[in-house]
């Protein structure tokens, strides 16, 4: 997130809190949080009723690395998560119950250095901590990996630096895991870090799963997040109960704000007194082509026209709100 310590920064956490919320996300994972334990306690004291942050920092300097996982409060069992700080500012574990059978979602957060060597030493050392049984081991891993698998996965394409990757790939291998994106997008290219100038654009933030958790994952996506000042695309999957029952969007209904607009209801109104009117003449003429039933016809196409507008004047007033709470 390129950093969220400051004052300055404080409105990135509240785009974060309408992103969770409109997207329905439980359970996000953020890297570059440069925050300190101060920082984190404000922002859960400001955010109490919505989301809990659980912050690791880096233990020479807060201004560089930083993890961090955001609970909702709303949709997930916050209040009995727990964490393990694997790396501190590089890696930390999250476990958390999410199916009423006990099952637990156990997510490592992962932030990669940059330069090669300390890469290679970041997959050795959570290697060692894997294979020693220190912690539980994760069933998905994500976050910003700072490196790439597959050519395809950078523009231009180019492969990554075979000693940083193969390290990884112990790990994946240990786990057996598997680029979720990539296993539901096999021949679609997408990026999530773009940088600048002629610097190449690659997907660097990434979410490996299990076989297991793969098979219940739905809805994989990479947007942007709206905050300005990242140069990040959100990852964004949904990992499903296959337990639960499945429940649908349901009935669209009218928001009470666009019944209250005078504009709008005029329009609707002229909709509506053009239906009358064309009813009103069904006996004096005869309608061409023949139709067999016309006054169901007009009545569908009379709420075809005020479904769209509608609609239409909703999407524009969402978007004017979206604007002002940016």
């Amino acid at each position: 997130m390129k950093g969220g310590r400051s004052d300055n920064t404080e409105p990135k956490w509240h785009r974060i809190n309408q992103i969770m919320l409109r997207n329905d996300i439980g359970i996000m994972a953020l890297q570059e949080t440069h925050l300190k334990d101060t920082a984190t306690l404000k922002l859960n004291n400001t955010f109490a009723r919505q989301m809990r942050i659980i912050n690791s920092i880096h233990p020479e300097s807060t201004s560089s690395a930083g993890v961090a996982f955001v609970l909702s409060k709303h949709c997930t069992l916050w209040n009995e998560a727990r964490t393990i700080e694997v790396i501190p500012g590089r890696a930390i574990l999250l476990i958390v119950q999410w199916r009423k059978n006990g099952e637990v979602l156990k997510l490592l957060n992962v932030y990669s250095p940059n330069s090669k060597q300390d890469k290679i030493d970041f997959w050795t050392r959570l290697r060692n901590v894997l294979e020693s049984g220190a912690i539980p081991k994760p069933n998905i891993i994500l976050g910003d990996f700072n490196m790439v698998e597959d050519s395809a996965d950078r523009l231009p394409a180019h492969l990554d630096d075979h000693e940083s990757v193969n390290a990884f790939k112990q790990i994946k291998s240990l786990l057996h895991l598997k680029d979720g994106w990539r296993d539901a997008n096999p021949n679609e290219l997408a990026f999530t870090y773009k940088q600048a100038l002629l610097n190449p654009d690659s997907r660097i933030d990434r979410i490996y799963m299990t076989d297991n958790f793969l098979r219940h994952s739905r809805n994989w996506d990479i947007f942007h997040s709206g905050i300005e000042s990242t140069d990040h695309q959100v990852v964004h999957v949904q990992v499903y109960d296959p337990g639960a029952p499945e429940i649908g969007p349901g009935h669209w209904t009218i928001p009470s704000f666009a019944l209250e607009d005078t504009k709008l209801m005029k329009e609707i109104t002229n909709i509506t007194e053009d239906l009358q009117t064309n009813l009103a003449s069904l006996n004096q003429h005869t309608i061409e082509p023949p139709d067999e039933f016309p006054q169901q016809s007009l009545y569908q196409k009379y709420k075809l026209d005020v479904t769209y507008k509608i609609k239409q004047f909703v999407k524009k007033k969402s978007l004017r709100f979206d604007t002002l709470l940016r």
